[in-house]
């Protein structure tokens, strides 16, 4: 997604990528570009994005909570000017946003973000892939509590051999 071609003008009367926030700039301009005109997409591979880079925004700042692209596309779906069939597509897109969210939570270790993001009202727009990621967070806890019934095991068992 990062990776788009528009013209100076058009990117400056849209008033280009908001500041000071960590990640999501160019998802939010782009939202507001769709909003106020007609995009073309091409499917053909014209860019390459290095997944293996140390200083991506996503990897060094993983969202505990909703990215503030996703809250204002919240706030534009309140409108009554936006048809319901938007609000549907508007929903269903911050939903993947914050279930990406808690997957990334997930990747690094953070469970109770993870689950915290899952109880957000707006993933009830995906209940099924909502359903899979609580059951990937369960499936943690219980990992992570039986390595520590496991080293409290071998702890004890090792105070009392001596």
């Amino acid at each position: 997604m990062s990776s788009l071609v528009v013209r100076r003008h058009l990117f400056e009367s849209l008033g280009g990528f908001p500041l000071g926030e960590p990640m999501g700039e160019d998802q939010d301009f782009l939202f507001r570009a769709a909003f106020a005109h007609p995009i073309a997409y091409d499917p053909k591979v014209l860019a390459f994005y290095h997944l293996d880079s140390d200083n991506r925004a996503c990897v060094r700042h993983v969202p505990k909570t909703e990215c503030p692209f996703s809250q204002r596309l919240g706030t534009l779906a309140l409108r009554d000017s936006v048809p319901e069939w938007q609000k549907r597509d508007i929903e269903s897109c911050r939903a993947a946003h914050v279930m990406h969210l808690a997957r990334r939570n997930l990747q690094v270790g953070d469970i109770a973000a993870a689950q915290i993001l899952l109880r957000h009202p707006v993933c009830a727009a995906k209940p099924v892939s909502r359903a899979a990621l609580r059951l990937k967070t369960g499936v943690m806890w219980l990992v992570r509590c039986a390595k520590l019934v496991v080293v409290n095991q071998s702890r004890l068992q090792n105070l009392t051999h001596e």
